[in-house]
């Protein structure tokens, strides 16, 4: 009788950890979910500014001042915001968006929730001067860090997909 509460006892006990272990990871994987969702919010922000509304002020709400960056006619890297607000204000002056679609985004969170990398398929239309791109393909990579509560994002490169016949 006493092997069989005994018995009980240690079930019981595994039982528990068991469960305490199953609603950790429980929790783990909401935390993830909402860290990512973040991250992703910030990025599709920052986007919607420079391709549909073209305000570059709440573009910069989501920029370190520090940025790294390759971006349009992305022939050099470059650091800063100020660089990146001139880079993007040149856009604006020369560009008109028609359509910008973000597609399979993939974010990997890091530095327990406080980094993270996000890179997405890009599919684009734009009218830049006079010259029509209907079909622009690319892929962007940024960098993100959590400073105070928010992200900000602290490197950006855009790559054109290259088309070989």
């Amino acid at each position: 009788m006493k092997r069989i509460r005994s018995n009980m006892e240690q079930i019981r006990c595994l039982s528990s950890i068991i469960l305490m272990l199953i609603l950790n990871s429980c929790i783990m994987i909401d935390k993830n979910e909402t860290i990512t969702n973040e991250v992703w919010e910030t990025v599709k922000a920052h986007n919607i500014a420079w391709s549909v509304s073209e305000d570059i002020d709440e573009q910069l709400k989501y920029v370190h001042d520090d940025i790294l960056f390759v971006s349009p006619p992305f022939n050099k890297i470059r650091s800063g915001k100020d660089k990146y607000k001139e880079s993007y204000k040149n856009w604006m002056l020369h560009a008109e968006v028609n359509h910008f679609k973000e597609i399979d985004p993939v974010i990997k969170i890091y530095n327990s929730g406080n980094s993270a990398l996000v890179t997405y398929y890009i599919d684009m239309s734009f009218k830049y001067d006079d010259r029509e791109a209907s079909d622009w393909k690319g892929i962007d990579m940024m960098t993100l860090t959590k400073n105070n509560g928010k992200w900000f994002i602290i490197s950006d490169m855009y790559a054109e997909e290259i088309k070989i016949d």
